[in-house]
């Protein structure tokens, strides 16, 4: 690297950190707010959908662990890859002329090639990851919506409860899956940034 190529990677590794950081704090203060007013609320009307609503939250806290981990993994891998790439690169442009000279150039395109290939290589398992992640997620949440939406109607079906409260159960638990989405979602930026840092 020349001097500007580090300074440049430092900067936006450096904006990569203090720009998430920022954005956290309130992030977090916010969806935890929402999270625990949205419960008390399901609380207060029915003890059962309080339980149903909280229901992905234990598998969330499960897999989060193998999750978390696995992300950090591949996004140091990506990241350790794409400074590998960006080195050769700045190396050859910068001694392409010798490059030519000794008729080299046909090697050094070979190996871009190899260290493109492995980059999209290691890109395409991190995508591949999250998508599987969030697949099963969506999942687990769709599942849980649709345990919601049955009790609310046996429920309904025994005059326990209105149409009224049955439309404010389902909101209320899907603001509630929305708020700890949120939380969950930091997740990523979190790696990010303490990978960067």
């Amino acid at each position: 690297y020349s001097n500007g190529d580090i300074l440049n990677r430092f900067n936006g590794d450096i904006g990569t950190v203090s720009g998430n950081a920022i954005s956290w704090l309130p992030t977090i203060i916010i969806a935890i707010y929402k999270f625990i007013a949205t419960f008390v609320v399901i609380l207060h009307y029915d003890v059962v959908m309080a339980v149903i609503s909280f229901l992905s939250a234990p598998f969330m806290l499960l897999i989060s662990r193998f999750v978390i981990k696995k992300q950090r993994e591949y996004s140091k891998k990506v990241r350790e890859m794409s400074s590998q790439l960006m080195t050769f690169e700045v190396e050859t442009f910068y001694n392409f002329d010798t490059i030519k000279s000794f008729g080299v150039a046909p090697y050094y395109s070979k190996k871009m090639r190899w260290w493109q290939q492995k980059y999209k290589d290691i890109s395409l398992r991190y995508n591949m990851f999250s998508i599987k992640t969030n697949i099963f997620l969506s999942v687990l949440g769709m599942l849980v919506q649709f345990v919601a939406f049955g009790y609310c109607l046996f429920r309904l079906w025994t005059h326990d409860i209105s149409y009224g409260t049955m439309t404010l159960f389902l909101q209320q638990r899907s603001n509630l899956s929305g708020a700890f989405n949120n939380v969950i979602s930091i997740i990523p930026s979190f790696l990010n940034s303490s990978v960067s840092a």
